[in-house]
């Protein structure tokens, strides 16, 4: 019905339209049920497609379709969602929905099958997709159905965890070499790489079997790993500093220093470990006062202190603000999310940076240091922010892969303009698949990552 009155060159509300189509429908299916109902399925697709026809942007029908996106409970065939890509990418008017439709459907691709060879061929129909406009992500995306089909099968994991099984048991005898672990950890590394999903890898186990093998070679060898970009250091450095405190390989004192690096899950829980594995009063309150110091700085609040009160006072430990802490527990704890905004645009307080940057090239390592240099030129205060928020306005998203590469080579980008760019970085951009591999080009071990 609604499809007649665009093809009759009917002007009409498209949103206010479906709306009114959606209510009759509802009247006359409302006793309707079937097992599976393919209804929702074929509506959605109609739906677009009458968006396609209308030939210019219903805001309404828009906002709609990037809403019905957000869903949970949205019913979809991936299929249909890739050809709407594809479409969205040769229509002007429904430049709007692209990034967002891209990104449903790569995160769709990767969970949609756990056989290879599906998830290459998603990959491919959206490489197809996006190529007219935006090469770069066509790029990633064929090689990602490349490296979907490079992976093992299943039996894989079946050898490796016998594999595992033979290395625990080895680890039982008194014969132990140093040998023996790095060749289990280039076979460890060999599949993490080459598995077809990584739930079906446990790296914290494999760490903890190489400790097993040879304590001291695990250390070496995860360092090697993070050097290479393999796995995640803040992930397996954990288990194996609880490992080798908890064994009474190293001092609790020195196994401590360990928290010093990125670490990902409780921190006071090995500070606890160390505490009751140390001997020493004087090092036991050190390690007490460097917990304490590193959870305010990161305004920690919520139950956490009053856990942390409760083992001060069993082992005697000495904290000047013991009863602030205990009044940090009752407050909830937080969340806090970098959200990337535009609200400084309209502050008429703020520089012109469309002019102060006028003519320079973002996406070259030359341009963007001048850039650098025009911020760090002006007079105080200076909101860095506000600089790189302006600059993600300046260049496309398209542009992304460019812009990371200049980051890095940029003569006046030093640590912390390369550390404030990556936390102003928006959101929506880091998933596309051109710019996680860009990123990957360009890191460097002393910047941060994502």
């Amino acid at each position: 019905m609604v499809r007649a009155r665009i093809l009759s060159a009917e002007v009409i509300n498209l949103s206010e339209a479906h709306e009114a189509a959606r209510m009759v429908s509802a009247s006359a299916s409302g006793h309707r049920y079937q097992q599976f109902d393919p209804l929702p399925f074929e509506i959605s697709a109609l739906k677009y497609n009458n968006l396609v026809l209308l030939g210019k942007r219903d805001e309404g029908e828009i906002d709609h379709y990037l809403e019905e996106l957000s869903k949970e409970d949205l019913k979809f065939r991936l299929n249909d969602k890739v050809d709407e890509l594809r479409v969205a990418y040769r229509v002007d008017h429904l430049e709007s929905i692209r990034d967002k439709l891209e990104l449903f459907c790569y995160e769709r691709a990767k969970i949609s099958s756990e056989d290879p060879e599906s998830n290459a061929d998603w990959f491919i129909k959206i490489a197809r997709a996006v190529l007219p406009l935006n090469s770069e992500d066509a790029e990633a995306y064929f090689d990602l159905a490349i490296d979907a089909v490079s992976k093992f099968g299943d039996e894989a994991v079946e050898r490796w965890e016998a594999l595992v099984s033979i290395a625990q048991r080895s680890a039982e005898s008194e014969y132990q070499t140093a040998e023996v672990a790095y060749r289990f950890m280039r076979c460890a590394e060999l599949i993490g790489d080459t598995v077809a999903r990584e739930k079906y890898f446990d790296r914290n186990e494999t760490v903890d079997t190489c400790f097993s093998l040879s304590p001291e070679s695990t250390f070496a060898i995860l360092s090697r790993w993070k050097d290479r970009d393999v796995g995640w250091s803040v992930r397996q450095l954990p288990p194996l500093a609880n490992k080798a405190v908890s064994s009474n390989l190293i001092p609790a004192s020195a196994g401590w220093s360990l928290s010093a690096f990125a670490w990902e899950g409780e921190l006071n829980d090995f500070a606890f470990l160390c505490i009751e594995k140390e001997d020493n009063k004087v090092k036991q309150q050190i390690i007490f006062d460097c917990l304490v110091k590193n959870l305010r700085v990161r305004d920690i609040t919520g139950s956490i202190w009053e856990k942390i009160a409760k083992f001060a006072k069993t082992h005697k430990l000495y904290f000047s603000k013991l009863d602030c802490l205990i009044d940090l527990s009752t407050i909830p704890e937080k969340h806090k999310e970098k959200v990337y905004q535009q609200s400084y645009v309209e502050n008429n307080n703020k520089p012109n940076w469309k002019k102060l940057l006028y003519g320079l090239d973002l996406t070259s390592s030359n341009g963007l240091s001048n850039a650098i240099s025009v911020f760090n030129n002006l007079d105080a205060p200076k909101d860095s922010d506000y600089f790189w928020n302006e600059i993600f306005i300046l260049i496309s998203v398209r542009d992304t892969g460019r812009f990371l590469l200049a980051l890095v080579d940029a003569e006046n980008a030093g640590f912390y303009d390369i550390k404030n760019a990556l936390e102003n970085f928006p959101p929506n951009w880091k998933n596309k698949p051109s710019v996680e591999k860009q990123w990957k080009l360009a890191r460097h071990p002393r910047y941060i990552s994502f």
